[in-house]
């Protein structure tokens, strides 16, 4: 079965769509089984009802899929957040290189007021 999401990038804005034959259904994706886990055991603390199944992709990863109803929608998509703000990879994962490019970031933003300040307030 062709996945229509998986047409080689992924850019990963959303992690669900539409049910593609039940339009009253989400599908929510995760490539992590990790976050699959804590995923499937808020649902069933919150008592959703859903359904579970496993998509191999054509680059040899498997895709672990949820479908909810779209009355619960609002419901699972805390759960999802929840998910993805506990479960997800910091941006940039070196901390010392994370506080040197904010630090760095600081102190350009810093020069930029005092370059501001000093040509149209300070002659």
């Amino acid at each position: 079965m062709e996945d229509k999401l998986d047409i080689g990038l992924d850019i990963g804005f959303v992690n669900y769509k539409k049910h593609p034959s039940n339009q009253n259904y989400m599908v929510f994706r995760f490539k992590e089984e990790k976050m699959a886990d804590f995923f499937r055991e808020r649902l069933t603390q919150e008592k959703i009802w859903f359904e579970e199944g496993e998509e191999d992709l054509r680059t040899g990863k498997t895709v672990i899929m949820f479908g909810v109803h779209k009355s619960d929608y609002s419901r699972v998509q805390k759960i999802n957040y929840e998910t993805h703000g506990k479960l997800r990879k910091p941006f940039i994962a070196d901390k010392a290189l994370r506080y040197t490019l904010m630090t760095l970031l600081f102190c350009l933003i810093a020069l930029a007021i005092f370059a501001i300040v000093k040509i149209n307030f300070i002659n």
